[in-house]
């Protein structure tokens, strides 16, 4: 006999004793006491993401039933692994029956966007150009300059950096201006 209250799913037989009074006979009862299985809490949520992310699954239950988590296509078919591709998606997470809960199951529904993103390349674009006495480089990076008369003379050799810059030419005439970029243009200076 004890007096600890159950609180595990079962059954189980309560025996309450009242004792004898001067005005009253005692009397001893039985019953049996039955506590279902509780239904759990379960909540699923997972946030939308773009393709090379990384899924973020967060399950929320006060069971402690196994957890299972699948994924299906948006004609509900179920996928063999977790899906990477951009598309529509389900998330299904199933707890199984344990000793104090119920089964259960939740869905929830994400998307995974193209990644349209253009990741490490270097979108450099530098211009060559004449204004007056100047040859006037702009760039998005630092490069080498390499300015050469029509004879393939060599005027001047420099290094520019980021923004415009500004080359002063002593003599008028026609230039190739050739970045270590590649552009390479031919310019008149007056």
């Amino acid at each position: 006999s004890t007096t600890e209250q159950p609180t595990d799913a079962g059954e189980y037989e309560v025996a309450v004793t009242i004792a004898e009074t001067d005005n009253y006979e005692g009397v001893e009862l039985t019953t049996t006491l039955t506590i279902n299985k509780a239904q759990p809490t379960l909540t699923i949520s997972i946030d939308d993401i773009y393709e090379g992310e990384t899924l973020n699954v967060n399950i929320e239950t006060n069971s402690d039933g196994e957890q299972t988590l699948a994924f299906a296509d948006e004609s509900g078919n179920e996928l063999t692994d977790e899906p990477s591709s951009a598309g529509e998606y389900s998330a299904i997470v199933n707890i199984a029956e344990s000793a104090n809960y119920l089964a259960a199951s939740d869905t929830a529904s994400f998307s995974i966007s193209a990644n349209n993103a253009i990741s490490d390349v270097a979108c450099e674009m530098s211009t060559i150009s004449a204004i007056d006495n100047m040859i006037v480089i702009t760039t998005s990076t630092r490069l080498a300059v390499k300015i050469v008369n029509l004879r393939g003379v060599a005027i001047n050799e420099t290094v520019v950096y980021q923004g415009e810059t500004c080359i002063e030419m002593a003599h008028g005439g026609v230039y190739i201006v050739t970045l270590s970029d590649g552009t390479t243009s031919k310019v008149l200076i007056r």
